[in-house]
């Protein structure tokens, strides 16, 4: 699938601020999945400094940081990008692999650490692993069926809603509430894998959706490692396995680390008023 995509953020302050650095990660990822051909950043106002770098996640981040007083924000990418993978299933996997307990190889297991931890000091974490284990149980054992199960039953047994502003959800609010936004159910999915010793992480980005909605948002999906194979996405707002329908921007043990825009201002007694416009085209190759 080719995809045209115009992000376009715009902030305004009731009076002149002094903008501290900000980080942009709005430049998608070029890997095995998508191939990025097109990418344009442009920043209102001029910075006086911008870098292009790599976080310590890997992902793609622009750095940029300002000089003087400014009513105003405006940040804009204009994306062109082809996503490849048209089987989410396109891997080999051993049967040993394929049943808990999961096995790393050593260099793995040093690398994935922290996206194999449950966040501590969560409530009610014991519900969560017992949402787990009852998937992990109906599945038997077998780690691709308990992955496919999870993102069914979140799927079709969670409302899933717009929710525009605030941090996700704790997984065990999500469980007992039976609803949440799709950055909500992202991590109860996450949380549910690593109560298996899967590791897992947040994936921010855009997905095809319908091509008729009148407003278009960011989204949000979970990334889990497979042993000999790689990262794997599962959307569980739509209940599938991810493919060429999504296109990953940035992807974090922590949500908050795939912000598309973080940074702060200085100034006293200011409001501001944030508005986004996403704008997204897709097509299909003629073979």
């Amino acid at each position: 699938m080719f995809y045209q995509i115009d992000h376009l953020t715009e902030y305004c302050f009731s009076r002149p601020v002094f903008l501290e650095p900000h980080q942009l990660r709005l430049r998608p990822r070029d890997d095995g999945g998508q191939r990025l051909q097109a990418f344009k950043l442009t920043v209102d106002p001029e910075p006086v400094g911008l870098t292009n770098t790599l976080d310590a996640e890997g992902n793609n981040v622009a750095i940029a940081w300002f000089n003087g007083l400014y009513d105003h924000l405006h940040i804009r990418a204009e994306i062109e990008i082809e996503t490849i993978r048209k089987n989410p299933f396109d891997y080999l996997l051993t049967p040993s692999n394929n049943r808990f307990p999961i096995v790393y190889q050593a260099n793995e297991t040093n690398a994935l650490a922290y996206l194999r931890q449950r966040r501590s000091g969560q409530e009610h974490e014991q519900v969560v692993e017992e949402f787990a284990q009852q998937i992990h149980q109906s599945t038997n054992g077998q780690v691709i069926p308990f992955l496919g199960r999870l993102c069914d039953v979140i799927h079709d047994q969670f409302e899933i809603i717009r929710r525009e502003e605030g941090p996700p959800h704790a997984p065990a609010v999500t469980l007992d509430m039976r609803r949440g936004a799709c950055r909500d159910v992202a991590v109860l999915f996450i949380d549910a894998c690593r109560v298996l010793g899967l590791a897992a992480r947040f994936v921010s980005g855009y997905q095809e959706g319908d091509p008729d909605q009148a407003q278009r948002d960011l989204h949000g999906w979970a990334e889990v490692y497979l042993p000999g194979t790689g990262w794997r996405g599962y959307d569980p707002t739509n209940g599938l396995a991810v493919a060429d329908r999504h296109l990953a921007v940035a992807a974090s043990a922590s949500p908050e680390l795939t912000l598309p825009i973080i940074g702060t201002f200085r100034g006293d007694d200011v409001t501001a008023q944030v508005h986004v416009n996403l704008e997204l085209e897709s097509e299909t190759p003629v073979n």
